[in-house]
C-alpha cells in the first residue's frame, strides 16, 4: 500500500508499476486493505465509516449503489448505520472494515488477518464472505494463520519463510493434514 518503502522487486497492477506511488494513488489505482487490526475510527459512526471507504474509488459514480450492496453482503452496516464504531463487538467490526473496503470498488481486496481475535461462528461468516466475494471476482491476497480455511477458500496459497517461498499449496491439500503441517515445519 505503500506505507512502507519497497527493499527491492516490483509491484504491478493492471500493467503499472506500483512503487514510489503515495498510498493514496496505491488506493484510488485498484487496491483496497483491511489491516489486521480493523482500524475503524471508533468515534465515528459506521455509515461515516463507510463513507471514508468512498474516498478510495477511482470515480464517484455508483456510490450510493455500492453502499446498498455492501448493506446486502453485510446486514450490520445497514442495522447500526447509526452505532458508533467502537461499540460493535469484533466480528462486527471485521463486517464494517471488509465493507469499508469494498465500497472503494477495488481490483485487488488485501487483507490482513481477517480471523484474528473472532469467535469461530463469526470466522465461518467471514470466510463465507470472502468466498461470496471471491465468486464475484475480485482477486483477494489474504494473510491468514487459519491454514485449512485459507488453503479451501483460495486458488493458490503460497508458504513463506524468511522470505522465500517454500511451497505452494491448492484447495485440493486443504485436508491433507501431512501437507499442511509439512508447509509449515519444513
Amino acid at each position: 500500500m505503500g506505507l512502507v518503502p519497497l527493499r527491492g522487486g516490483e509491484i504491478h497492477l493492471g500493467g503499472s508499476s506500483l512503487r514510489g506511488l503515495a498510498p493514496e494513488a496505491i488506493a484510488r489505482s485498484g487496491i483496497a486493505l483491511v489491516p489486521e487490526g480493523r482500524r475503524l475510527f471508533g468515534e465515528l459512526t459506521v455509515e461515516e465509516n463507510l463513507h471514508l471507504g468512498l474516498a478510495g474509488r477511482p470515480q464517484s459514480a455508483g456510490a450510493d449503489e455500492d453502499l446498498a450492496a455492501v448493506a446486502e453482503v453485510f446486514p450490520i452496516v445497514g442495522e447500526f448505520k447509526n452505532r458508533h464504531a467502537g461499540a460493535l463487538s469484533g466480528g462486527q467490526q471485521q463486517q464494517l472494515a471488509i465493507a469499508r473496503a469494498l465500497v472503494a470498488q477495488p481490483s485487488i481486496l488485501l487483507l490482513d488477518e481477517p480471523s484474528l481475535g473472532l469467535a469461530p461462528t463469526v470466522v465461518d461468516l467471514v470466510f463465507a464472505t470472502l468466498r461470496t466475494i471471491r465468486d464475484r471476482g475480485l482477486g483477494i491476497l489474504l494473510v491468514e494463520q487459519r491454514a485449512q480455511r485459507t488453503v479451501a477458500l483460495a486458488d493458490r496459497t503460497h508458504v513463506l519463510a524468511n522470505g522465500k517461498l517454500r511451497l505452494t499449496l491448492t484447495p485440493d491439500d486443504a485436508a491433507d493434514t501431512d501437507c499442511m503441517v509439512a508447509a509449515y515445519l519444513s
